[in-house]
C-alpha cells in the first residue's frame, strides 16, 4: 500500500502541466479506447485555462511524479464545477483520489461556492460509486452520464476538512 502522506497535493505548476495531461489523456483512453484530442484543447495550456477567477486546478506529485489531477471551475455564483479528476492506475484505492476531492471540496467553500457539481460517464461504476461513498448525490442520469451534486457547506464530512 502506498503511503499517500508522502503524496504532496499542490497547484499545478508549468513544468508539471505536459505530465499531468498525460494522466488525464490515459486515463480517458483507458476508459473510451481512444482518445480524441479535439475533445480536449484545454490541456494544452493547464495554466491559462484554469487560472482564471474561481477556478483551480491541482495535481498529486509522487516521488516527482504526477499520480493525481483534479480541477474546479466556477458554474456561477455560488457553484463549482469537478473536472480533470484523475488518478493514475496504479494509484487507485490508495486513498489519494479521496485527498484529492477533499482538497477541491475546501477550496470550493473557501471561495464562497455552496454546491459542487460533476459529471462522469455512466458506464464508470467506479467513479459513480467513489462520488456517492463521498456524499454525492446523483441528480440527472441521461443514459450516457450521470450527473452528481454535493452542498459544500451543509454536507461535508468533518470541520477540519474546510479549516
Amino acid at each position: 500500500m502506498i503511503d499517500t502522506e508522502t503524496i504532496k497535493i499542490m497547484e499545478i505548476e508549468s513544468r508539471f502541466e505536459r505530465e499531468a495531461k498525460r494522466v488525464i489523456l490515459a486515463g480517458m483512453e483507458e476508459y473510451f479506447g481512444f482518445i480524441d484530442h479535439s475533445l480536449n484543447p484545454d490541456l494544452d495550456d493547464i495554466l491559462l485555462n484554469y487560472q482564471k477567477t474561481g477556478s483551480k486546478f491541482l495535481i498529486a506529485v509522487f516521488d516527482s511524479h504526477v499520480v493525481a489531477t483534479a480541477a474546479v471551475v466556477k458554474e456561477d455564483e455560488g457553484t463549482a464545477r469537478l473536472v480533470r479528476m484523475s488518478v493514475v492506475k496504479e494509484f487507485r484505492r490508495s486513498g489519494i483520489g479521496r485527498r484529492m476531492l477533499r482538497s477541491m471540496e475546501r477550496y470550493a467553500f473557501q471561495t464562497g461556492y455552496r454546491k459542487l457539481v460533476l459529471e462522469t460517464h455512466r458506464e464508470w461504476e467506479q467513479a459513480i460509486r467513489f462520488y456517492m461513498d463521498n456524499g454525492y448525490e446523483m441528480y440527472v442520469d441521461d443514459g450516457q452520464r450521470a450527473h452528481m451534486w454535493k452542498d459544500v457547506i451543509t454536507n461535508s464530512c468533518s470541520p477540519e476538512d474546510f479549516s
